[in-house]
């Protein structure tokens, strides 16, 4: 198995934090991406014990919150609480980031929306860096509007240059951002700055959103992404997130070996 592989939790949404836990071990994973809703559902105590004690390292918590809405000040203080609060559980858990949405533009531009979200994002780095985290920032799909206005890689990785931070960085998803212009230029002028990539696949034709084609059977070109983050020198975590009913008609068993053995074929 490969070391730097992980799954994160979302790939498997009706199993609760501790299933996952136990199904990653059957499938011989040895690392875990792990969501605030699970983490909190399951009980944070008991779900890092559950962790800690199968041997699975956390390579991503994916729930910092949206440092948004400085206008706001209740609405912000409410968000910053929640993001110092998911900081101190990547401490506990020792994990390798913690991912960073920011929520819809709420009819501001996008440079007001930048300023504002990279404000928010310079108020946690102290305690991100006390508790030697990384910071993430995750750009989403377009379509994702209504989690986060930050919709590129490029861009993602201008606005963590512009904070030219070493503990800031970005997120790789390729069902995000495989569609963009220049992605592979962008892999390869950026690679330093991206913290962790989400390897995953894109169905031709789809009307759900949460339905993310098995890996290696969809539209992404999923090999030749994989050998330009390795030739660009990118050398973090792989994490399989492939968000599809699919996977619980296969079964999720099946499934993740599935999934496991098409990224171990495509790496090469």
């Amino acid at each position: 198995m490969d070391k730097n592989l992980s799954m994160a939790v979302t790939t498997t949404p009706t199993w609760d934090l501790g299933q996952c836990v136990e199904g990653w071990a059957r499938a011989g994973l040895t690392q875990i991406g792990v969501t605030r809703e699970k983490l909190e559902a399951y009980g944070p105590a008991r779900g890092i014990k559950k962790i800690k004690d199968a041997g699975l390292k956390v390579a991503s918590f994916h729930g910092i919150g949206g440092l948004y809405t400085r206008e706001q000040p209740q609405r912000f203080e409410q968000n910053l609480d929640i993001a110092l609060r998911g900081l101190e559980w990547c401490a506990e858990m020792e994990a390798g980031c913690g991912l960073i949405v920011g929520g819809p533009r709420e009819g501001r531009t996008w440079e007001e929306a930048a300023k504002e979200y990279t404000d928010g994002v310079r108020q946690i780095l102290p305690a991100a860096r006390e508790r030697g985290i990384p910071l993430a920032i995750e750009p989403l799909h377009p379509i994702r509007q209504q989690w986060m206005w930050l919709n590129t890689l490029k861009d993602a990785c201008d606005l963590a240059s512009e904070m030219d931070d070493p503990m800031v960085g970005v997120v790789f998803d390729f069902w995000q951002h495989f569609w963009e212009r220049g992605i592979e230029e962008t892999v390869r002028r950026h690679a330093q700055q991206i913290f962790l990539v989400h390897v995953s696949d894109y169905k031709l034709e789809t009307v759900n959103l949460p339905d993310r084609a098995m890996l290696g059977e969809g539209i992404v070109p999923v090999a030749r992404l994989l050998r330009a983050l390795r030739d660009a020198g990118y050398g973090r975590v792989y994490e399989l997130e492939v968000i599809s009913g699919d996977l619980e008609k296969i079964g999720y068993n099946a499934a993740i070996a599935r999934l496991v053995e098409a990224y171990g074929r495509l790496k090469g």
